[in-house]
């Protein structure tokens, strides 16, 4: 059995010295924000990640972790909950879509 390391989708971005967001559903918003700590004298590491809001007081935290790759495999994906299925369609526009909307009964047959 091979063991296969995690491939994120998109590696976290580094945003300062100690913190990082992680992208998922959207290209354009994080998902969460991990920030790196140092603890005690021996100065152990631990990642703290948080869901991501534009305010830090609205962020909610997910863990506490001790790499940032754990980190980074904490963060989920979003399940969608609907398929937009114009993006399957051979419309281009709003006019085209409504069209093919109202032909589709008799390309599947009834």
């Amino acid at each position: 059995m091979q063991i296969t390391r995690w491939q994120p989708p998109w590696p976290p971005l580094q945003i300062s010295e100690c913190e990082w967001v992680i992208i998922r559903d959207s290209q354009r918003q994080p998902a969460a924000i991990i920030r790196r700590f140092e603890f005690g004298e021996h100065r152990e590491v631990w990642w703290r990640i948080g869901r991501w809001a534009p305010r830090s007081e609205d962020r909610e935290l997910i863990g506490w972790v001790r790499t940032l790759e754990l980190a980074d495999m904490a963060v989920k994906f979003s399940p969608k909950t609907t398929v937009d299925l114009q993006q399957f369609s051979p419309a281009r526009t709003a006019e085209e879509w409504t069209r093919y909307q109202e032909d589709r009964p008799r390309y599947l047959g009834s």
